[in-house]
């Protein structure tokens, strides 16, 4: 179920420190900040903020700011990141409390968290190889074949009328675009298949995932 405010999204705000040794934390909340929103006239500098600490030259700080459209969401993406902290034993720590949400207004336009707008820091530790991977297409093994994801708005076309899973299962991630007939296989005589709406559906990520292990025999499905 999923709770929605017709007039309110909610904003959540949360610092974390690290050690800077520590790298790849931010693209960690990246990812898990997905189906977030960048804070009103912001992008990924203003919603994922690198500091120095200002007591202990060792560590640094991340302090983010995402805005969900509904409340559910917002619950996700704090208790997921409330995981990545304990699981880290200690590792990654909470500056002062835990990540918490409160209601905004709505505002225009609105951005979506992107793993592909992420850039390493590496004054703040962060290593080039934490960057995401763009996934090799295993079909082919070539090499200048890379699958990026396609992302819709729920109020998009596609969403509505090109998906084969029930609403609850967008709860915590936004639509992804698959292929109906397989990228792999769009070039050449097929190319003119790869752009068209026609030949995509609309997938949580979980289901992207599967539907691309069916026809890839890679997958969970």
């Amino acid at each position: 179920e999923i709770h929605s405010h017709q007039n309110q999204w909610f904003c959540v705000t949360g610092t974390i420190e690290r050690p800077k040794s520590s790298a790849g934390d931010r693209f960690k909340l990246v990812q898990l900040a997905r189906g977030g929103y960048y804070p009103p006239n912001g992008d990924i500098e203003d919603a994922f903020q690198c500091q120095a600490h200002l007591d202990k030259d060792e560590l640094r700080l991340i302090s983010v700011r995402v805005v969900f459209m509904d409340e559910n969401a917002a619950d996700y993406f704090i208790a997921d990141v409330h995981s990545y902290v304990t699981k880290s034993s200690g590792v990654v720590l909470y500056q002062g409390h835990d990540f918490r949400s409160s209601a905004i207004d709505p505002f225009k336009p609105k951005h979506l968290v992107l793993e592909t707008h992420y850039k390493p820091r590496e004054a703040d530790g962060e290593a080039p190889n934490d960057s995401p991977v763009w996934n090799v297409d295993v079909e082919t093994n070539s090499m200048d074949l890379y699958a990026v994801t396609s992302y819709y708005s729920f109020e998009d076309t596609i969403y509505k009328y090109q998906r084969i899973e029930e609403a609850s299962a967008f709860a915590r991630s936004i639509p992804e675009g698959a292929h109906i007939f397989p990228a792999a296989k769009c070039h050449d005589v097929y190319k003119w298949l790869d752009n068209k709406e026609f030949n995509r559906l609309a997938f949580s990520g979980p289901g992207h995932q599967q539907f691309d292990g069916q026809q890839t025999g890679k997958g969970s499905g």
